[in-house]
């Protein structure tokens, strides 16, 4: 009895339960699409096919393993409340709410019809933001000190869209420049969000005349649901100066522990200057939510950078604190050290933001 025991062999849908229940998702896909090319009957194996894709943000594939299920049994409920759930991390609220309405009276039903109205709450609620700061930083070698200042006016138009406009005031030696910049971002899918913005500085002095920026962040590992887990971060940008052009290109790595409580994150960084020589660096970044809202930001770079329409290399400390007074007001005060191959510059710059 022991050996014709060991002998029956687990069926790839029993494996697939195993690993969905230990969290390897990716092998529980692996297990059910098995399932589902030898039996491409068994609606179930289409559900926990779709259930395990879910986590794996290959919604599509999802979709499509949960029509299958209800092709193969019109009135399996499980089914459409995963079409349902792909529907809101999609941001597609009233496609969401129409499906799990057609779900009937379950409590994951309930669950997710509150949920969205929770999301739809948010979303409606004080849709502007402003953000306001002001700097000054005094240089080494008896140099003049710098002045800085910027107001930022964004509003989310939708549940995975915001635009913003950016004005900022800077004076370095005796120059003065106004920098113009508008910004639209866009939540793709629950976990990745991606920019472009465009912007330039009237008659510049030192800052650039044009400049274009964009930017992509994307999970590595990690589920939907949870912010959790190791991200990938992309960003480029191009800008002309009075000397010439400049290019960058940024990638990295960002991790978010549990609950956001706290963030490390390393980029390499490339730049092509004025001169069209190729420039390397790197920049280390950490927060950490050390008591209720109040966040302590740190940062450290050894990289290039364009000031003064001359690309140099700036060595820089940056720790900053920040504090929610509530959820619609915000303030923060960073210093910052810079060592520079001609002087050193060290700076305080406070700001506020609140949402109406």
């Amino acid at each position: 009895m022991l050996i014709a025991a060991q002998g029956v062999a687990e069926t790839p849908y029993q494996a697939g339960m195993d690993a969905r229940a230990d969290g390897d998702f990716a092998a529980a896909a692996g297990y059910f699409r098995e399932e589902v090319d030898q039996q491409p009957q068994n609606s179930d194996a289409w559900v926990q096919l779709g259930l395990s894709l879910i986590p794996l943000e290959r919604y599509d594939e999802a979709a499509a393993a949960f029509r299958r299920a209800l092709e193969l049994a019109p009135d399996y409920q499980d089914a459409r409340i995963g079409l349902a759930r792909l529907a809101f991390y999609r941001g597609d609220y009233e496609e969401a709410k129409r499906l799990a309405r057609q779900a009937g009276d379950r409590d994951d039903a309930r669950a997710l019809l509150a949920q969205i109205e929770a999301a739809e709450a948010a979303n409606s609620a004080n849709p502007w933001r402003a953000d306001l700061t002001v700097g000054r930083s005094e240089l080494t070698q008896d140099l003049p000190g710098w002045t800085e200042a910027s107001a930022a006016l964004g509003r989310r138009v939708s549940d995975r869209a915001s635009v913003t406009g950016l004005v900022e005031y800077a004076r370095r030696f005796s120059d003065e420049d106004v920098y113009l910049q508008a910004r639209w971002d866009q939540r793709i899918r629950p976990r990745v969000a991606a920019y472009v913005a465009l912007g330039g500085a009237p008659s510049a002095d030192f800052r650039p005349e044009l400049a274009a920026l964009a930017g992509i962040t994307f999970p590595l590992t990690g589920d939907a649901g949870d912010a959790r887990g190791l991200y990938g971060v992309l960003s480029g940008s191009a800008a002309r100066y009075q000397t010439g052009e400049v290019a960058g290109l940024t990638s990295g790595l960002r991790y978010v522990f549990t609950g956001d409580q706290a963030r490390m994150g390393a980029n390499l960084i490339t730049l092509v200057d004025e001169n069209n020589d190729t420039r390397h660096g790197f920049a280390l970044n950490a927060e950490w939510q050390f008591a209720g809202p109040a966040r302590l930001i740190l940062g450290y770079a050894d990289a290039p950078e364009t000031s003064e329409n001359v690309t140099i290399d700036v060595q820089s400390y940056t720790a900053g604190l920040r504090y929610d007074v509530n959820d619609r007001v915000g303030i923060q005060a960073y210093f910052i050290h810079e060592k520079r191959s001609a002087y050193d510059r060290s700076g305080v710059v406070l700001g506020t933001s609140w949402r109406f």
